[in-house]
């Protein structure tokens, strides 16, 4: 037949169930004096953690003198005409609206001044490329003007122009608008000789 298991009782001992924590604060402990060895071992033997904290520093102690007046900081210098070279006057809004270009009356630029749009100025001439090529498909001419901005290397700019009038460019410039494109227009000098 078949072999009969003998079961046997098992018994407990009264000091058991703290063996199981034994192990337990073992490990936590002997954790804190790695952890401690550690950072001591990589801060060189500096004060850290809370030993800093709790360490006594007669200076500590000392009553708080108020610091010294710290002089003012230097205001800071804007360096757009620097940055932006060839950046012609824009124009006050009213003075486009009337047709005027902001000298009295004058439906057409002067000499030496020319009216032109601004369409954009991007970093990489693909997308300048690309803008010019959107706005040849509306029929809209364009050309695209390198500049060297110094610490930021070129940008290319997608420019309209120049126009006869104010209003040759302001109907430009609604184009523009309908087409999501919000150009800036500008005043500036003409090139000698042109």
């Amino acid at each position: 037949m078949a072999q009969q298991v003998r079961r046997t009782a098992v018994r407990h001992r009264p000091g058991g169930a703290r063996s199981g924590w034994r192990p337990l604060l073992i490990g936590f402990v002997l954790g804190l004096v790695i952890m401690w060895a550690v950072q001591h071992i990589m801060n060189g033997g500096r004060l850290t953690g809370l030993r800093k904290l709790f360490a006594h520093h007669p200076a500590a102690m000392a009553p708080a003198q108020p610091p010294a007046a710290a002089p003012a900081p230097p205001k800071p210098t804007f360096d757009f005409y620097t940055i932006l070279p060839e950046v012609g006057s824009g124009m006050p809004e009213a003075a486009r609206r009337n047709g005027t270009g902001g000298s009295a009356g004058a439906k057409s630029p002067g000499k030496g001044v020319r009216y032109i749009l601004q369409a954009a100025a991007y970093a990489k001439s693909h997308d300048a490329d690309h803008l010019r090529a959107r706005l040849a498909l509306e029929g809209i001419e364009s050309y695209t003007e390198k500049v060297s901005v110094e610490g930021r290397g070129s940008y290319y700019r997608v420019r309209l122009g120049p126009f006869a009038s104010i209003a040759a460019m302001n109907s430009v410039d609604r184009r523009l608008a309908r087409l999501g494109i919000k150009a800036i227009p500008l005043k500036v000098k003409a090139a000698p000789g042109a």
